[in-house]
């Protein structure tokens, strides 16, 4: 079973999302995704969360809209998971462009209803080996 927390996995997001040197990069996971993100990103400021929406919540309260808002043109939200949706909402009423990036067949239908047109990722390589990205 491929590894779906290895570097090779945020390769491929990074290619799809365009993301910059200069581009602000704030990730919030389980403790060994974590650990994988900064030490392959070290521009990437990384916060550790457990549990059930630890990860999204932890995200939301260290990186709120208004933060966001007076920083960035762009959001772009790399997970599909139902609860960025209001958050996702609140940064487009804010004025900021938001994508919303997810795994193929993982991203919540209330992105849609919201008037979003999220890109599906493929965390795996086309021959399907290698690493995965956990969203």
């Amino acid at each position: 079973m491929p590894d779906r927390s290895g570097p090779a996995a945020f390769d491929r997001l990074e290619l799809l999302i365009e993301i910059d040197e200069a581009d602000l990069v704030f990730v919030a996971a389980a403790p060994r995704l974590a650990m994988n993100c900064g030490f392959v990103r070290p521009h990437a400021k990384v916060w550790c969360a457990r549990g059930i929406d630890g990860a999204e919540l932890r995200l939301m309260d260290e990186v709120p809209v208004d933060f966001v808002a007076d920083r960035a043109d762009e959001l772009v939200i790399a997970s599909g998971d139902h609860r960025f949706v209001d958050y996702a909402v609140a940064a487009r009423d804010a004025g900021v462009s938001v994508r919303v990036v997810g795994r193929r067949r993982s991203i919540h239908h209330r992105f849609w209803t919201h008037g979003f047109a999220p890109t599906e990722f493929d965390p795996l390589p086309p021959d399907g080996g290698g690493t995965a990205l956990a969203a």
